[in-house]
C-alpha cells in the first residue's frame, strides 16, 4: 500500500514539475520575444523619424551617411542609397536587442517619392553589426506608404 501511495505522489509531482517547466519556457519565449518586437519597433520609428521633407535623409541626391535617433547616436549606413541599411544596437532592457532596418523608395522621373517601404527585422540579442548569436528571437515590421 505504501509503494502504491509514494508512486501516485511521484507521478502527480513529476506532472506539476513538466507543467512548471513549460510555464517557465513560455515565460521566457515571451520576454524574448517583446525584446524583439521592442527593438524592431524602435528601429521602424527612427527611420520614420528621419523619412520626410525636413530632413531630406532617404533621397537619391542626398549626401547623409547616418541618422540621428536614440538618444542622439550617430547610426551610419550600412548600405546607401536606396536601399538605405542600418543597425541599431543597445536597445531593450537588457541592452542586448538589436534591429537591421531597410529603407527602400521609388521614385518618379523627377526624383519625386513614390512609395517607401520600411523593413525593421528586431532581434532580442545582437552584436555590434546585430548578426549574432544564431540562436535568438526576431520579430519583423514592415510599413509601405
Amino acid at each position: 500500500m505504501a509503494i502504491l501511495i509514494s508512486g501516485i505522489i511521484f507521478l502527480v509531482a513529476l506532472g506539476i514539475t513538466g507543467v512548471s517547466v513549460k510555464e517557465i519556457q513560455f515565460s521566457i519565449s515571451n520576454k524574448d520575444a517583446n525584446e524583439a518586437f521592442f527593438a524592431a519597433d524602435t528601429g521602424a520609428e527612427c527611420a520614420l523619424y528621419n523619412d520626410g521633407p525636413t530632413k531630406e535623409i532617404f533621397y537619391i541626391d542626398s549626401e547623409t551617411t547616418s541618422l540621428d535617433c536614440l538618444k542622439d547616436k550617430n547610426i551610419e549606413f550600412v548600405s546607401a542609397p536606396n536601399p538605405w541599411v542600418f543597425v541599431t544596437t543597445g536597445l531593450g532592457n537588457s541592452e542586448e536587442a538589436c534591429a537591421i532596418v531597410t529603407v527602400s523608395k521609388t521614385f518618379d522621373d523627377d526624383g519625386n517619392t513614390l512609395t517607401t517601404q520600411i523593413v525593421s527585422k528586431g532581434y532580442n540579442l545582437g552584436n555590434e553589426d546585430c548578426s549574432l548569436p544564431e540562436n535568438r528571437v526576431e520579430r519583423v515590421l514592415e510599413l509601405n506608404y
